[in-house]
């Protein structure tokens, strides 16, 4: 089961920290296009620091956060990653959204 878990996580966190990205090179792009439209080359920066960034990202540990990182609501950890999964399942178990039983949790086969 814990590989499960480990590579759950691994494809989430590439998955959110690729979101990540493509959010700041779409604002920095439409930035581009204002201070064009504007005719303000110079004057304002394009680029996006990651604190402003309205999208998670995830880090392994809190130690691995950067210090641009600092001040972003949307920062994760590996541990709330778990954390909210294991939450997930639990609440989904209990409202009877997901059968308890081990067949469906662990992938058994038969």
């Amino acid at each position: 089961m814990a590989a499960l878990i480990k590579d759950k996580y691994e494809a989430r966190k590439a998955e959110v920290n690729a979101r990540f990205e493509q959010l700041r090179a779409n604002e920095e792009e439409l930035n581009r296009i204002f201070v064009r439209i504007y005719n303000m080359e110079g004057e304002v920066p394009i680029e996006v620091e990651d604190k402003y960034v309205s999208v998670a990202r995830i880090f392994d540990a809190a130690e691995e956060i950067p210090e641009s990182y600092k001040g972003n609501r949307y920062v994760r950890t590996k541990r709330d990653e778990i954390v909210s999964l294991i939450s997930y399942a639990e609440r989904g178990t209990e409202r009877g959204t997901y059968p308890c039983s081990r067949k469906f949790w662990f992938d058994e086969k038969g």
